[in-house]
């Protein structure tokens, strides 16, 4: 079940992607996740500094004094990693910045942080992935029945973040549980490198509970839930 402070997170994130989308359906389906972060740090005058940090472990600082707000990201870091590092810093900025004013992210283990930071990255995490790659935008790429990796170049995320957002999706849309909401995004990402992903199990997934465990059983590469039914009702028909 989605806590309430997940869903005021993803309700946050889901009411900025509103505030500059277009109502087009092109819009949607070429949507680029760098282009739209450019468009919120113009509108709240951030100034975006790419920096080459000593330190390979940090992604990124935000800071808020008197003369601005400035989010920096490490320049010798992936195009799509300073993607994700601005989206997170912009979690912090419109979800911790009345509580601190300085965010400084490396790549250490959350095990170096106190629970109270653990928590609050999580959070900005969480705010980027849904920024980054929509869920208006993600079910329309669906519903055109994209690949996998066309989506992950066309919003310009990480296969990564994608798999971990497309996994989100799965497991609050069709209400299922952790486990067969990943096995439903990997079989979707390997159909996909296999030039096959039209046959991905993601494009019939419903809530309907006979049908998630007949993809289950499929996925499993066990006999079918269905026709091991099918089978005993025969058998009792036999006599």
């Amino acid at each position: 079940m989605m806590t309430m402070v997940r869903m005021e997170i993803i309700e946050k994130a889901m009411n900025v992607f509103d505030s500059f989308k277009y109502f087009h359906e092109q819009y949607f389906l070429t949507y680029d996740a760098l282009a739209s972060l450019e468009l919120l740090l113009d509108h709240n005058e951030i100034f975006l500094m790419p920096f080459n940090f000593e330190l390979q472990k940090i992604s990124g600082r935000l800071e808020i004094d008197e003369l601005g707000t400035t989010i920096a990201v490490n320049s010798n870091h992936s195009q799509n990693r300073q993607t994700f590092t601005i989206a997170h810093e912009l979690g912090h900025f419109y979800l911790h910045s009345h509580k601190r004013k300085t965010f400084t992210e490396t790549k250490l283990s959350e095990n170096l942080y106190s629970l109270g930071e653990v928590l609050i990255e999580r959070e900005a995490n969480l705010f980027a992935s849904e920024l980054l790659i929509p869920e208006e935008v993600l079910e329309k790429m669906l519903v055109k029945k994209f690949n996998y990796f066309r989506i992950s170049n066309t919003i310009g995320v990480s296969t990564e973040a994608l798999k971990w957002r497309i996994h989100r999706y799965v497991m609050f849309k069709y209400n299922t549980d952790y486990r067969l909401a990943l096995m439903v995004t990997e079989d979707y990402r390997i159909k996909s490198m296999e030039m096959n992903h039209s046959r991905a199990f993601i494009f019939i997934m419903d809530k309907n509970k006979y049908l998630q465990r007949e993809i289950f059983e499929e996925i499993m590469e066990r006999e079918s839930f269905f026709e091991n039914l099918l089978h005993k009702r025969e058998e009792v028909s036999l006599y």
